[in-house]
């Protein structure tokens, strides 16, 4: 026998290339989402990083044409809170938000709480209702010292409803769950839980940025310290 013939490989059918063609494919469409993927993530954990980094604070919005914010953009106000325990930061947060639509309206302790103290509802409007009453009918001078601190400090309020209404170690929870906290989707999720529960502990800088290191995919990790 020949050994051109004995060299000759069977000829693959027109089906058969079609078929590994199909798999080249479908590996490159596969590579190329990974890469878009990561590529995503990567650019979602720099800001989610510069985020961590930065003091929180509140942004206010400035008045146009003698107009504050609010006349202009009309925000719907913030859900009343009834005293649900979970729904207390929801309340306090969006609230810190409104607020800065109103610069001038809002920009004293007492127009905030008594802003929003009228938007209590259900046990908490009960709760607080002894303080308003006081505040509003009683002089100023002849009123307990508590009402008075608490009027004339919002951060004094938000201390109160914490106290009364907060969830019970909603610190220790929240330093418990950071700490298991772990990234299994795209970084942008995994950020976003993360600054949530950070919000809720006094950890310095460094403690947070490694933390939130160590949460991210290895995969992550690895990029991040191949582009530094």
């Amino acid at each position: 026998m020949d050994s051109d013939e004995e060299d000759q490989t069977p000829a693959l059918t027109k089906e058969e290339i079609l078929r590994r063609l199909d798999l080249v494919n479908q590996r490159i469409n596969q590579l190329e989402r990974d890469n878009a993927e990561l590529t995503s993530t990567l650019q979602a954990t720099r800001t989610l990083l510069e985020q961590v980094q930065q003091v929180p604070g509140r942004t206010t919005v400035q008045p146009v044409s003698n107009k504050e914010a609010g006349e202009v953009l009309k925000p719907p106000k913030p859900e009343p809170f009834d005293g649900t325990s979970t729904k207390l930061q929801l309340f306090l947060t969006q609230y810190r938000a409104y607020f800065g639509y109103f610069p001038v309206r809002l920009a004293t302790p007492t127009a905030r709480v008594e802003f929003a103290a009228g938007r209590l509802s259900g046990h908490a409007a009960t709760w607080f209702e002894p303080a308003m009453r006081e505040h509003v009918t009683i002089p100023l001078e002849q009123q307990n010292v508590e009402v008075v601190r608490v009027y004339s400090d919002y951060e004094v309020f938000e201390q109160a409803l914490q106290k009364a209404f907060g969830v019970v170690d909603e610190k220790n929870k929240a330093e418990m769950s950071i700490q298991q906290l772990r990234q299994k989707g795209f970084a942008s999720r995994y950020g976003t839980e993360f600054i949530q529960l950070s919000s809720k502990l006094n950890w310095g800088q460094e403690a947070l940025m490694a933390r939130f290191f160590d949460g991210l995919k290895k995969k992550v990790q690895e990029e991040l310290f191949k582009k530094d």
